[in-house]
C-alpha cells in the first residue's frame, strides 16, 4: 500500500507542475470547449484533467497533447523511481549472508550439549 500511496502522489506532484507548464500562455486562461459554448479557465482544465484522465478527451487537441505529454512525463518519473528502487533491493540483498538452518540448528544444539 505504500509503493501505491508514494507512486500516486508522485504522479500528482509532477503531473500538477507539468500542466501548469504546458497549459499556459496566450489564451490559456479561457479555452472554449467543443462541446459548449462555455468558456472554463486553465485552472478548471487542470483541475479537471487531474481528478479524471477521461476529461482528456473533451479537451481541444493542442489541450489534449499537453495533457498527454504531461502524464507521459509523470508516469515515466514514476517507474524511474521503481526501476531505481528494484536496482537498490537487488543490490542489498546481495550483501546479505545465506545461512543453512539445519545447520544452524545443529549447532546450536551442539554448543547447548556443551554446555
Amino acid at each position: 500500500m505504500l509503493g501505491v500511496s508514494l507512486s500516486g502522489a508522485l504522479t500528482q506532484a509532477i503531473l500538477a507542475k507539468e500542466l501548469s507548464q504546458r497549459i499556459t500562455g496566450e489564451g490559456a486562461e479561457e479555452v472554449s470547449t467543443p462541446f459548449s459554448n462555455r468558456r472554463i479557465l486553465s485552472t478548471q482544465i487542470i483541475t479537471s484533467i487531474r481528478q479524471s484522465s477521461t476529461s482528456i478527451r473533451h479537451l481541444p487537441p493542442h489541450l489534449q497533447e499537453a495533457a498527454t505529454a504531461s502524464y507521459q512525463k509523470a508516469l515515466h518519473a514514476v517507474f524511474m523511481v521503481g526501476i531505481v528502487l528494484a536496482v537498490v533491493t537487488v543490490l542489498a540483498g546481495l550483501g546479505i549472508r545465506e545461512i543453512d538452518m539445519d545447520v544452524a540448528e545443529k549447532k546450536s544444539a551442539e554448543d547447548e550439549e556443551d554446555e
